[in-house]
């Protein structure tokens, strides 16, 4: 569930649409995806995680939906949405974009690389992701 909140604000205001989500219930309300990924865009400029995090759950963006979470899962989720932000940084060497591949799928993310990877070095922004990286 945690995955799917972060999904929710930080890669489906980027992409422009709503990811597949395994497990999450009931879902946040969405409000003004503009404004979400304004402050996304924001991140990228400024990487002020604290006020990036803030933004996406505090106030008006967010509703109430997550000071009903409990400091736990608020935590599980500020470490979890740090990763995908991380993944945002311009030293990640990884971007995520938009896919239309597969024809069953019709909203798809595809992750593209930003620079060269080695054989076998391994992508540290991409956690529990089990993928060797080859020529």
């Amino acid at each position: 569930e945690t995955d799917d909140l972060a999904t929710s604000l930080v890669l489906d205001p980027l992409l422009g649409f709503s990811t597949h989500k395994m497990n999450i219930s009931p879902p946040p309300e969405v409000r003004r995806w503009g404004n979400l990924k304004e402050t996304l865009l924001r991140f990228q400029r400024t990487h002020d995680f604290d006020a990036t995090f803030e933004a996406l759950t505090v106030g008006e963006l967010a509703g109430d939906y997550f000071n009903a979470l409990g400091s736990h899962r608020k935590e599980l989720l500020r470490q979890h949405v740090y990763r995908y932000l991380s993944a945002f940084l311009l030293d990640s060497g990884i971007r995520i974009e938009s896919c239309d591949r597969y024809s069953s799928e019709t909203n798809g993310a595809k992750i593209t690389s930003t620079r060269h990877w080695f054989v076998g070095e391994r992508v540290e922004v991409l956690l529990g992701c089990i993928a060797e990286l080859s020529l």
